[in-house]
């Protein structure tokens, strides 16, 4: 399918799922496009609580008001939120820890020059991600660890993150 994408072939996916379509591949992107881009509202809203981090829906509900009120990212809306003490404490941990992982992996990135490579490993290891699907033992989560492994792979095509995301935004 890769292949196919990167040639110009078109193609039809019988009985599946297109690689880029796929709900763990999409969480992948999206942890990586908000490292990228502190202002992808929408990879944020997909990611701040996959896998769980206590941020439920009213909590997601009040941080895209204040958003909306303040003109802000959702990122930047959390930050001021947990500043001002308008989370609840049980979300505000998870909150915590997630914007904390955020920028510890920008840091990587753009201090330490991490390779986009590493870089997702990494957020595959340190977000949990990968351990929740090792904990469901079941053949659908082998298959997606199977499935991020190729992501892996494929994304060795691409010498930067920028140039895989450009890659990502035209294959979808």
């Amino acid at each position: 399918e890769e292949r196919f994408l990167k040639i110009g072939i078109p193609y039809r996916i019988l009985g599946g799922t297109k690689f880029y379509e796929r709900a763990e591949i999409k969480d992948c992107i999206a942890y990586l496009r908000l490292i990228y881009q502190e202002k992808d509202d929408l990879a944020f809203e997909r990611i701040v609580n996959n896998p769980k981090r206590s941020i439920g829906n009213s909590t997601l509900k009040s941080i895209h008001e204040f958003s909306k009120k303040n003109s802000l990212c959702l990122e930047n809306s959390s930050k001021k939120m947990i500043e001002e003490n308008f989370i609840k404490p049980k979300a505000k941990i998870g909150l915590c820890s997630f914007l904390d992982l955020i920028n510890k992996w920008r840091n990587d990135l753009k201090i330490k020059k991490s390779n986009h490579i590493k870089l997702l490993q990494t957020i595959l290891d340190e977000s949990g991600y990968s351990l929740m699907l090792k904990n469901k033992k079941d053949l659908e989560n082998e298959n997606r660890l199977e499935i991020l492994k190729e992501l892996l792979r494929a994304m060795q095509d691409y010498d930067s993150l920028q140039n895989f995301l450009e890659h990502v935004a035209l294959a979808t």
